[in-house]
C-alpha cells in the first residue's frame, strides 16, 4: 500500500472517531458547557464595556448576571449554551 493511500485511511479514520466522539452525547455535552462558560465570559466583558453607553434599566437588567456562569440561572445558561453550540457548529464547519 503506498504512503498517500495510508495516509488517507488515517485521515478517513480520524474524521470517523471525531464524528463518533462528536456525537457522544456526554461529550458533546461537556464541551457545550465550556464553550458556554467562555461565551458568558465574553459576553460579560463586551456588556460591562458598553454598560455606560445603554439606559439604567438595561444595565440594571445585564449586572445581575454579571457573575460566574456555574452561578446563573439554568435559563440563562441555556441562552450561552446556544450561542456556544452555534460557534462550535462554525468551527466544526471550516
Amino acid at each position: 500500500m503506498s504512503q498517500r493511500a495510508k495516509l488517507l485511511i488515517g485521515l478517513g479514520l480520524m474524521a470517523i472517531v471525531g464524528i463518533v466522539w462528536w456525537r457522544n452525547s456526554d461529550s458533546r455535552r461537556k464541551t457545550v458547557e465550556r464553550v458556554a462558560e467562555v461565551e458568558h465570559l465574553q459576553w460579560t466583558a463586551w456588556s460591562q464595556n458598553v454598560a455606560p453607553e445603554v439606559g439604567p434599566e438595561r444595565r440594571a437588567r445585564w449586572k445581575k448576571y454579571w457573575i460566574p456562569y456555574k452561578d446563573l440561572p439554568e435559563d440563562v445558561k441555556e441562552l450561552d449554551r446556544q450561542w456556544a453550540r452555534k460557534a462550535i457548529d462554525a468551527a466544526r464547519a471550516r
